[in-house]
């Protein structure tokens, strides 16, 4: 394959039509830096409870954080783990300034609007009972 020259006629879409022997689509696992669609067997389960020890783990600081970015980088207002790929009761929700700017004072207070810090919310699993 070492130097070989690949020569696309113009019917090639992507790098995977133009070098099909030698793509590799690239895995990604969750929690994923992009949200999940309709259809994504995900959104289908049941979402457990936080065990209440895993809370301020380097793993769930990796989920708190790649939910923020998800949400930020698709400006939304809020997510659900499950939505970046992880079925836990958590969300984040933030309604900032520059959001709310994009309605009129009108609009705002019909809908009463207001703003909303940066929130981390869970449902916690404290080790007894149903969750």
């Amino acid at each position: 394959m070492e130097g070989r020259l690949y020569i696309c006629s113009g019917k090639c879409k992507s790098l995977k039509d133009f070098m099909p022997k030698i793509w590799v689509p690239k895995t990604v696992e969750p929690p994923y830096k992009h949200i999940t669609q309709i259809g994504d067997p995900i959104l289908r389960q049941k979402a457990g409870s936080v065990p209440v020890e895993e809370v301020s783990s380097p793993a769930m600081k990796f989920l708190f954080e790649r939910m923020i970015s998800a949400m930020k980088s698709f400006k939304l207002v809020g997510v659900a783990a499950p939505q970046v790929g992880i079925p836990l009761r958590v969300i984040a929700m933030e309604f900032p300034k520059a959001v709310l700017e994009n309605y009129t004072n009108e609009v705002a207070k019909t809908r009463n609007m207001q703003l909303l810090p940066l929130q981390l919310c869970m449902k916690l699993n404290f080790g007894f009972g149903n969750s």
